[in-house]
């Protein structure tokens, strides 16, 4: 399975784009900001 970070501020599109990738059959990582992003991809 794929690993995709998705990155927005708004949390309903956060919310809409991860449920259509996880149901594409992608594991998801939501991140809320670029600073949120960094850590996550940092760690």
């Amino acid at each position: 399975m794929k690993t995709i970070l998705v990155v927005d501020d708004d949390i309903n599109i956060l919310q809409l784009v991860s449920i259509h990738l996880t149901e594409a059959g992608y594991y998801v990582v939501q991140a809320k900001d670029g600073t949120d992003a960094l850590k996550i991809l940092l760690n």
